[in-house]
């Protein structure tokens, strides 16, 4: 069997405007495979070369960041910074074979060719930060870093019911091999998919897990004190990894943005850094800057940026600034914020933007650590972290217990759809210690659903930078006794001890989010009557599995637009709804394939 391989494209603000998506991935550079097949390609690649044929190729996701035990030693060797670090990669993998992806981290996605095994493997990073798609046509195999990339090798406007079904039961995460299109596939986060290319067979390798680390024996013995060190330590690192020379950062008034900023000023004065805050001087209850102004008074007023974001509510502007995705995405539904921030950012002439993104997911904790402690017999304990939490929380001890507390032993947990926990149902049921329940369930639901990510900030010529998306970060946090995360009913404890001495103490006590339903309000509101002619057409009444006709979805909507019912799903089945209406207006029609 003869096996062609090509990569399709890479995205980059180079191939865009601010209109639309340039047709642009035609040209392939291409390089012969033993006489018989080629690759082409436009993303960067290497050639090892050693004996005039080349044993080992490396495509690359264009905005690669590769730290780890491998890239240490890498600059430890004497090599400039400025050396292809893919070099490196093949040459280690020569010696040690596929095995070399367990001493590198960071965001990536690649796809490495070993001539003389006839062997490819797609890899992809552990959390989903790059995107890496394939699909095997007849004896083709091809692939992309972009779904779009891949549009001559199916349908458009024919999407997989199945594929629906398990983003609405997944809540909208996009950590699955399907891909709305037939024979279309993504490589899974944290694994890999290697291919025989004399053959064409292929398998998927998972080379890494999350709840496989505490079977590794390596667990830290530290009291609070030594875990607050050491989490300050891993912060400082994985923002040191990351840093570039000309840096944006997205500040709210919360903990997450703030401490980052603590560190992005204190570590580098030369580091060209500024600031930018979304401000709402018509919709007060979402507007932030008495803690923002916080930080303000001790710094460089120059460097913090207001950009006014009062016209930036739910569907704002819709339907006219609503544009075609590939996939659905629920963050589609509220993207007029991160435009204004993000034209703001291009205006400024800064390429790299930093956020707070996963601190919630990671850092927040939860009260099912008391049932690790009753397991250890611990009763007067447990029975004294059920007592704080219920005095800070203004709740009742015996609800806490039999409603929040006891379910997590059948790994029901609380404010968590039981469809969630349904999908995610296999993952749960290795975790040894109940405290991580909520922090498996929290960072599966976040891991690439990163629109701004994959489908706004290459419009700008962005790239977003994600610091607490960290795997040495994670996997401490998992590691953590769960008192530390959440005590006296305050989440995300261990990360304010780290900002303690960093922040002003009215941002380190802050518990309370700020609320932006009026800001949600306000673009349904003021755009209900177009809003409502595209949402009201009912296309996801076609989904067979959500059971739901024309004129229950109209009703559901017009309920959800007067604060008179919340369905926990209306979210996901709107953005739903947006992503059909999208390609129906790009392509004419949409089919719903069985």
């Amino acid at each position: 069997v003869i096996v062609m391989i090509f990569f399709a494209g890479s995205i980059g603000g180079d191939w865009f405007n601010e209109e639309k998506v340039i047709e642009y991935y035609n040209e392939y550079y291409e390089i012969e495979f033993k006489g018989q097949c080629k690759m082409a390609s436009r993303m960067n690649f290497v050639l090892l070369d050693n004996n005039k044929e080349a044993d080992i190729c490396i495509y690359e996701d264009e905005y690669v960041c590769i730290y780890g035990d491998l890239v240490n030693a890498f600059w430890l060797d004497g090599r400039r910074k400025s050396t292809k670090f893919c070099i490196e990669l093949a040459v280690n993998y020569a010696k040690k074979g596929i095995d070399v992806i367990q001493r590198i981290a960071g965001e990536f996605s690649f796809v490495l060719i070993d001539f003389k095994k006839e062997r490819a493997y797609m890899i992809r990073d552990h959390f989903g930060i790059k995107q890496l798609f394939w699909s095997k046509v007849d004896e083709m195999i091809v692939f992309s870093n972009f779904l779009y990339g891949l549009k001559d090798f199916y349908e458009t406007n024919i999407i997989s019911q199945e594929y629906v079904k398990k983003f609405y039961n997944n809540n909208g995460l996009l950590d699955f091999s399907e891909t709305p299109y037939i024979n279309v596939s993504r490589v899974n986060v944290a694994s890999y998919i290697e291919i025989d290319l004399m053959y064409g067979n292929f398998c998927d390798k998972e080379y890494w897990s999350l709840i496989s680390e505490r079977d590794k024996k390596n667990n830290f013995k530290l009291d609070e004190d030594g875990w607050v060190e050491k989490i300050d330590g891993l912060i400082r690192t994985s923002i040191n990894n990351r840093k570039k020379d000309k840096m944006s950062l997205l500040l709210s008034g919360g903990l997450d943005s703030t401490t980052l900023y603590s560190y992005l000023s204190e570590e580098d004065k030369n580091i060209d850094l500024e600031a930018f805050s979304a401000v709402f001087d018509e919709l007060s209850s979402c507007d932030e800057r008495e803690y923002i102004n916080e930080l303000v008074d001790g710094h460089s007023k120059d460097i913090f940026n207001y950009v006014s974001c009062d016209n930036a509510g739910i569907l704002e502007g819709c339907p006219y600034s609503y544009f075609y995705t590939s996939e659905p995405h629920v963050n589609v539904i509220n993207k007029a914020l991160n435009e204004q921030l993000f034209n703001a950012i291009k205006n400024k002439g800064y390429r790299y933007v930093v956020d707070g993104f996963f601190a919630d997911h990671i850092f927040g904790g939860s009260i099912y650590y008391v049932m690790d402690e009753l397991k250890k017999c611990k009763f007067l304990g447990a029975f004294n972290y059920i007592k704080e939490y219920a005095e800070a929380s203004n709740k009742n001890i015996r609800e806490v217990f039999w409603k929040e507390i006891l379910p997590v032993r059948k790994k029901k947990m609380h404010g968590i759809t039981e469809q969630v926990i349904e999908e995610n149902s296999k993952e749960l049921s290795k975790i040894k210690k109940y405290s991580n329940c909520d922090m498996i369930v929290q960072i599966r639901s976040s891991i690439a659903r990163n629109f701004a990510d994959f489908e706004l900030a290459p419009r700008y010529g962005l790239e977003c930078i994600h610091p607490f998306v960290d795997i040495e970060l994670v996997k401490a946090l998992y590691d953590i006794p769960g008192q530390y995360k959440c005590s006296y009913g305050v989440n995300k404890e261990i990360l304010r001890k780290v900002s303690r001495n960093r922040l002003p103490q009215k941002i380190v006590e802050r518990v309370v989010k700020t609320n932006h339903t009026e800001l949600s309000q306000k673009g349904l509101r003021d755009n209900w009557g177009e809003i409502y002619s595209v949402l009201s057409v009912g296309r996801i009444c076609k989904l067979n599995f959500l059971n739901i006709s024309v004129e229950e979805w109209k009703e559901k909507i017009v309920l959800f637009r007067n604060g008179e019912k919340f369905d926990d799903n209306i979210w996901i089945l709107i953005s739903l709804e947006m992503w059909l209406y999208s390609i129906a207006k790009k392509y004419g029609t949409v089919k719903i394939s069985e």
